[in-house]
């Protein structure tokens, strides 16, 4: 019984900060709200790897932009449905997440990266 408690105690202290509120966050939008067609934008300071690996090549501003139907639901849909292809393509051995490169169609194996043009 002690064993259990002790595990309880260790699991909410490990997960408490799951569910507590970030006082440093700031909300642009919630999942139930309408931004409209002028979109939300929020200027942030860019990353300093910019400077060091990307050089000449600095974006001269940063920022988040949130904007509503960006997509259709019917592209929304075929973007899933190609996700989800593609997902099932990859994965297993020895690697963690299944990763999905959409750019360069790679989509990770184990330990290496496969062309899903060649896969499917």
């Amino acid at each position: 019984v002690l064993t259990f408690a002790i595990a309880g105690i260790a699991i909410y202290y490990r997960l408490q900060p799951l569910w507590k509120e970030d006082k440093n966050a700031m909300v642009l939008a919630s999942w139930n709200s309408t931004i409209g067609t002028a979109g939300i934008a929020q200027i942030v300071p860019c990353l300093p790897d910019y400077k060091v690996e990307y050089k000449g090549c600095q974006p001269v501003q940063c920022g988040r932009y949130i904007l509503d139907r960006l997509v259709t639901e019917e592209e929304a849909a075929k973007l899933i449905m190609i996700a989800e292809k593609g997902m099932k393509l990859g994965g297993g051995g020895a690697g963690g997440n299944t990763i999905l490169d959409l750019h360069s169609g790679q989509v990770s194996q184990g330990t290496k990266y496969s062309d899903v043009r060649k896969l499917a």
